[in-house]
């Protein structure tokens, strides 16, 4: 009877391994390429200590078109493709029908972190629920200037920020 207990054991653990691997995450980045560039410690940090199976940046084409097979990014999605205004909109006011086509651009990602907007704002409040409106995903905003008090590197105040906001057990490297 261990055997058998142990297989299934091992059955649970490469399920787990596997959906963790098929999480997938996203970043709005609406910046520049330096701002882009910037970003991609926070990327690479994600993809390793969540498991993803991949991460993508939303932003403008132009700055981030060369990051896939060159970054730990995956694929990118164009910012100027999608009517991202929408979610600016008062949190009262906000609506979606279904099959909105909103609810497509976020229907792949687990977790969800933005530039746009400001933690509890409405859009943040308003891309939690068109993210939630087709699975359960996490979603943070980040501030892109750090306090003046912060002494570290831009890209540690990123990181930090991440691991503040998501609740889990993670340490910078």
């Amino acid at each position: 009877m261990q055997a058998n207990d142990n297989i299934l054991e091992l059955l649970r653990e490469k399920g787990a391994e596997a959906a963790r691997g098929a999480s997938r995450a996203v970043i709005l980045q609406p910046g520049a390429i330096g701002d882009c560039v910037l970003t991609l410690p926070l990327a690479g940090f994600m993809k390793a200590s969540l498991g993803l199976g991949g991460i993508d940046i939303l932003g403008h084409t132009e700055y981030i078109s060369i990051l896939p097979g060159r970054t730990c990014v995956d694929g990118i999605r164009s910012i100027d493709s999608i009517d991202l205004h929408r979610l600016f909109a008062e949190t009262k006011t906000f609506d979606l029908a279904d099959g909105d086509p909103l609810i497509n651009v976020f229907a792949d990602y687990t977790w969800i972190v933005t530039f746009l907007g400001e933690p509890n704002s409405n859009f943040e409040q308003n891309l939690i629920f068109t993210a939630n409106c087709s699975h359960s995903a996490e979603v943070m905003t980040l501030s892109m200037k750090p306090p003046e008090t912060f002494g570290a590197h831009l890209t540690d105040f990123y990181t930090q920020q991440f691991i503040d906001q998501s609740g889990l057990p993670l340490k910078a490297h």
